[in-house]
C-alpha cells in the first residue's frame, strides 16, 4: 500500500513541474539554453592496468612529467598534472636526468563513436582500475537512485518531445612510468617500467564534444595524477 501512495506522491510532484524547464544535455524543454553540468552527461574513466610503485623516502619523489597529443583535438594538461603532484608531495623538475620518477603520457584518441566502440573500449579496460563512476541527470550517483529510478520512468513518459539521442565520445591515453634507483628482479637493472592506458567515455542527450571535453580533461589529470 505504501508503495502506491508513493507512486501517486510521485506522479502529483512531477505533474506540477512539466511546465517548467527540464534539463536535457543542455537544453531545456522550452527551448532555453542551459548550461550542462556533470549530472547531464555520464562519464567514466578507467585504466587497464593498475600500477603499484616501489615506496620511496619523501627526498627522492621528484617527477618529470611529459605529456603528448597525437590526436585530432586540442587538449592540454601537463599544467595541471604537475600541479596536482605538487599537491601530493613530489617535487617537478624539467629535467629527466634528475627524476626519480618519468611519466610519460600519449593521447592517442579522443572523439565521437558509436555505442559498441564504446563498450569495446571500456571492456577493454579492468572493473578495478575505475577512476570516475557514472552519474545521472535525476540521481545525482547517490544512494535516493532507486527512489529516484521511478521518478526517472515517470518523467521520461511525459517528455516525449524533448527526447534527443544519446552521443557516445571516448578518449585513449598511452601511459608510461619509469621508476629509477630501484632493483629489476628481471634485468638487474636500476629501474622499472609501467604500462598502462587510460579509457574514458561520455555519453549524454545531444552531447557536444566542447561539453563533454573540461569532463574528459579532469577525470585524465585525476587518474595520471593517481597513479603517484
Amino acid at each position: 500500500m505504501y508503495k502506491y501512495m508513493y507512486l501517486v506522491c510521485v506522479i502529483i510532484l512531477f505533474s506540477g513541474c512539466f511546465n517548467t524547464s527540464f534539463t536535457q544535455a543542455g537544453k531545456s524543454i522550452d527551448g532555453k539554453k542551459v548550461e550542462i553540468t556533470k549530472k547531464d552527461i555520464h562519464i567514466k574513466t578507467k585504466m587497464t592496468k593498475t600500477i603499484f610503485l616501489e615506496p620511496t623516502s619523501p627526498r627522492q619523489q621528484i617527477v618529470y612529467f611529459k605529456f603528448k597529443n597525437t590526436s585530432d583535438e586540442q587538449l592540454q594538461i601537463t599544467n595541471e598534472v604537475e600541479k596536482a603532484l605538487e599537491k601530493k608531495g613530489f617535487k617537478i623538475t624539467h629535467d629527466p636526468t634528475k627524476a626519480n620518477f618519468v611519466i610519460q603520457a600519449n593521447l592517442l584518441k579522443i572523439g565521437q563513436v558509436d555505442l559498441n566502440e564504446q563498450k569495446n573500449y571500456l571492456n577493454a579496460a579492468v572493473g578495478t582500475g575505475m577512476i570516475g563512476a557514472t552519474t545521472t541527470m535525476l540521481t545525482g550517483g547517490d544512494d535516493r537512485s532507486g527512489k529516484m529510478a521511478i521518478a526517472s520512468a515517470l518523467v521520461g513518459m511525459f517528455v516525449e518531445s524533448a527526447k534527443v539521442d544519446d552521443v557516445h565520445f571516448a578518449m585513449v591515453t598511452d601511459v608510461e612510468v619509469i621508476q629509477y634507483n630501484v632493483r629489476s628482479k628481471i634485468n638487474n637493472q636500476n629501474y622499472k617500467k609501467y604500462y598502462t592506458k587510460i579509457i574514458s567515455s561520455a555519453y549524454g542527450a545531444g552531447l557536444k564534444f566542447e561539453q563533454a571535453k573540461p569532463f574528459f580533461k579532469k577525470g585524465l589529470i585525476k587518474a595520471i595524477a593517481g597513479i603517484m
